[in-house]
């Protein structure tokens, strides 16, 4: 018998996730946030929604789709019969308070929109507490997601999570400094993706250093020394220039 689920919080997880499990023919009982505003009433039209403060529905799952710093707070107001769920990647399993209930984490390694309906790759990181309730959460993983379902202590998750800000986070920030470099011009910035698919799919999953190229790794101090003097009224982006080629230095090899 499929278990009954709950949601707390109105964001884009919490979207993508009620999306999911309907799809997956295990749809939440309520999605439960502090405000609703009329579109993010229509993100959530399918689910039954609640205001946080008044009585919700009974639960044997909820998830705490919410700000790590709300995480805490609501679960000592909100509870599951069974099983409650933060989906923080960054947070400890710690930050649900122990009890009767089994507390667990169940992070998508993914950076969500309004639009992300497609789980087929998506990997999830989970945890659970006590140990036997592992077995109920990576199955429900596995009935939303086809990507790899990994059991990951907190220190491990941490350490991934982190990858994931350089990863996704910091990636996309090069954009937006490509943008400003540019001022905005769209056509030379589409011109860039072609350089930007081939240098995301060239890479395997190891070896980011034997993939590197670009001055700071040939040691090509003239032409280093003319990106800075032409990011002299970009302030930020010339010191973000320099840290990120010292870096690259660092990958050549001997």
């Amino acid at each position: 018998m499929h278990k009954r689920i709950g949601i707390l919080g109105n964001g884009k997880l919490a979207k993508a996730l009620a999306q999911r499990l309907l799809a997956a023919g295990r749809a939440p009982l309520f999605v439960a946030a502090r405000t609703w505003t009329d579109e993010k009433r229509e993100h959530f039209k399918d689910v039954p929604l609640y205001n946080l403060g008044e009585a919700l529905p009974v639960t044997d799952i909820l998830f705490f789709c919410v700000s790590d710093s709300a995480i805490t707070a609501l679960a000592e107001q909100y509870s599951a019969t069974e099983i409650n769920i933060h989906c923080s990647g960054a947070m400890p399993l710690g930050l649900l308070p122990a009890g009767n209930v089994a507390r667990a984490v169940v992070w998508p390694v993914h950076s969500f929109t309004w639009n992300d309906t497609d789980w087929t790759d998506i990997p999830i990181a989970v945890d659970a507490d006590p140990e036997q309730s592992l077995r109920i959460v990576m199955e429900l993983c596995g009935s939303i997601s086809g990507g790899v379902i990994r059991p990951m202590k907190d220190e491990e998750r941490k350490q991934l999570h982190l990858a994931a800000v350089f990863v996704s986070n910091f990636t996309n920030a090069m954009f937006a400094a490509a943008e400003e470099v540019l001022e905005q011009d769209e056509e030379k910035m589409q011109m860039l993706l072609p350089l930007l698919k081939d240098t995301v799919l060239r890479y395997e999953g190891t070896n980011a250093a034997e993939l590197q190229t670009g001055p700071a790794l040939r040691g090509d101090e003239t032409t280093m020394a003319r990106h800075k003097k032409y990011l002299e009224k970009h302030t930020l982006l010339n010191i973000l220039y320099s840290a990120v080629s010292d870096y690259i230095r660092t990958l050549r090899k001997p």
